[in-house]
């Protein structure tokens, strides 16, 4: 048996702890980075030919919110 390392905010695991928390603490469901993912704002908006594609109920810049984080519209999905 083998010791891994799970994700708190997704499915993402290694079996190396270092990587684990470099990838928890800019993982896009963690949210205290306040990305598109863990806010109650976000939709799905794909079709079945394009994939998935997220959209915004306040109408922000998902692509910004997803790469940069910080969003000023976020609020937490309860």
């Amino acid at each position: 048996m083998m010791q891994v390392f799970k994700c708190d905010h997704c499915h993402h695991f290694t079996q190396d702890a270092e990587e684990m928390r470099i990838h928890e603490a800019k993982c896009s469901f963690n949210p205290t980075n306040k990305k598109c993912w863990s806010c109650k704002h976000v939709f799905e908006d794909g079709y079945p030919i394009s994939g998935s594609m997220r959209g915004c109920e306040k109408k922000l810049d998902v692509r910004k919110g997803e790469e940069v984080g910080g969003c000023v519209g976020w609020e937490a999905d309860a």
